[in-house]
């Protein structure tokens, strides 16, 4: 089930139609405590942004990349996912955490979550920042369904 999910979510964001030809530009911005934030801004509007964003935080072993996602005038779009700290699990590689769908800076669409040993915790679908649909939740090896209206 788990890489079904994952590869329906990887489908979205290879496929993710939500780019426009503005021209754009890149903004490498320093944060608290040796954090980076990796984005791009209209080049006529530089409080826009609009493209890739990239969040990389400091842990043990250096810069690592905590969320990314895509900004269409200033909303997120498509799908952005935040990952476990290498600190946490043990692993320097990128663990997906969160997989989230955004349209016009609202959760909507699929969302994932996984525990650092890759199992899946919730799955379900938002539409307007609201929860629709029926909700998997994972807990204790069962499987719970909640019905959200």
């Amino acid at each position: 089930m788990t890489t079904r999910i994952l590869v329906l979510f990887w489908f979205l964001l290879l496929f993710d139609l939500s780019s426009n030809a503005q021209a754009i530009k890149k903004v490498i911005r320093s944060g608290s405590e040796g954090s980076m934030e990796i984005f791009h801004v209209l080049k006529d509007n530089p409080n826009i942004k609009n493209g890739k964003s990239t969040l990389k935080v400091r842990c043990n072993n250096g810069l690592f990349t905590k969320e990314t996602g895509n900004y269409v005038n200033n909303s997120k779009e498509g799908i952005w996912m935040i990952y476990f700290d290498p600190d946490s699990v043990g692993s320097p590689s990128r663990q997906i955490k969160f997989m989230q769908s955004y349209k016009y800076g609202l959760k909507d669409g699929p969302f994932l979550e996984m525990s650092s040993d890759n199992d899946t915790i919730a799955f379900g679908n938002y539409v307007n920042n609201k929860r629709k649909g029926n909700w998997m939740i994972y807990e204790n090896n069962k499987r719970i369904i909640i019905s959200y209206e």
